[in-house]
């Protein structure tokens, strides 16, 4: 009875086996997904001229360059120039976050010191080998503005008018149109400065309702003006006044690596801007003497007050309106 009882039981004990042997295998665990691809981070960009510009060279290729070297991570998108936000508005839009980056000239309304950085001896490189740079740099940062450096090479300004005057002195009275840049010099020489945006100094020129403007010869370039202007004075004065300005916030949400990029190209821009714009402004010169504009020069004694008075009229101006960075500012522009 016992082997009889034994027999099945172990008939159940190795089938039992062989059905263990032969169940399904346990499933493997469900692979980790995948990261979600990191969203690009996109800055809004504008210029103070219209693309077509030659004075918008710099923005376009900061753009070209960080959007070709910070694949897929940073991209600078321009949205345009004053007929996107007006050039006077735009140091104002970067420092409220409208915009994350601008390409503009210096503007007092965002930092009174401002009248300061067009009186530069220096090429950009130079700047910042020798603390220009960073202090301008550190001016900035209470604004909440990051400062990249210069976006453009001024070679000089000139005044431009369709009245031949013989002298500086001869100025006073005329309508002039001007920015804060150029106020305290016309109102040194006499003149009367007239504000009004970039793109209408054409009609007003054309119309008699002012007499001159004041500016670059790439100007030339974004308005047509060689077509309402007889005569350039001859005479330069200031150098570069603008500059690649980032929204602070915008700037930092930027990893290291990604800032350092940017710094890079925008440093080799500045190695190029020389060059360039000094082969520009001969380039437009150009131009305009083949549209019938002259030029006017005066007496070496009245060139030299002319310039001189252009920038003592500057220094006076930053000593009223930033006594605290006079001193170091002079310290910094003088050879």
């Amino acid at each position: 009875m016992k082997k009889l009882f034994l027999v099945p039981l172990m008939t159940v004990l190795v089938s039992g086996l062989i059905f263990a042997g032969c169940a399904a295998p346990a499933p493997a665990p469900a692979p980790t997904p995948a990261p979600a691809p990191t969203q690009p981070i996109v800055l809004k960009a504008v210029v103070f001229v219209p693309l077509m510009s030659k004075s918008a060279a710099g923005i376009i290729w900061l753009a070209e360059r960080v959007n070709e070297q910070l694949k897929g991570e940073v991209i600078i998108e321009i949205v345009g120039g004053p007929e996107a936000i007006p050039g006077d508005d735009q140091p104002g839009a970067v420092r409220a976050g409208v915009v994350d980056i601008i390409s503009s000239p210096t503007d007092e309304s965002l930092m009174p010191a401002a009248v300061a950085f067009f009186l530069t001896p220096w090429t950009p490189p130079e700047e910042r080998d020798n603390g220009v740079y960073d202090y301008i740099k550190g001016l900035y940062e209470e604004q909440n503005v990051h400062y990249l450096g210069r976006s453009a090479f001024m070679p000089g300004f000139y005044i431009f008018t369709n009245v031949k005057v013989e002298n500086p002195h001869e100025f006073s009275g005329l309508k002039i149109r001007t920015s804060p840049t150029f106020d305290p010099f016309l109102k040194a020489l006499g003149a009367a400065g007239v504000s009004m945006s970039m793109p209408e100094q054409y009609a007003a020129m054309e119309r008699g309702v002012i007499d001159g403007w004041t500016g670059t010869l790439r100007a030339i370039s974004a308005f047509k003006l060689q077509e309402v202007t007889k005569y350039r004075i001859n005479h330069k004065f200031y150098g570069s006044n603008t500059y690649y300005l980032f929204n602070l916030d915008s700037w930092n949400r930027l990893s290291k690596k990604q800032q350092d990029v940017i710094t890079e190209i925008a440093i080799n821009i500045e190695h190029e801007l020389v060059s360039f714009y000094t082969q520009v402004d001969d380039d437009m010169w150009q131009m305009s003497v083949e549209a019938g504009m002259e030029n006017i020069e005066f007496s070496s004694a009245d060139a030299q007050w002319y310039v001189d008075l252009a920038n003592s009229s500057a220094w006076e101006e930053v000593k009223k309106t930033s006594p605290e960075h006079y001193d170091k500012f002079k310290e910094l522009m003088t050879k």
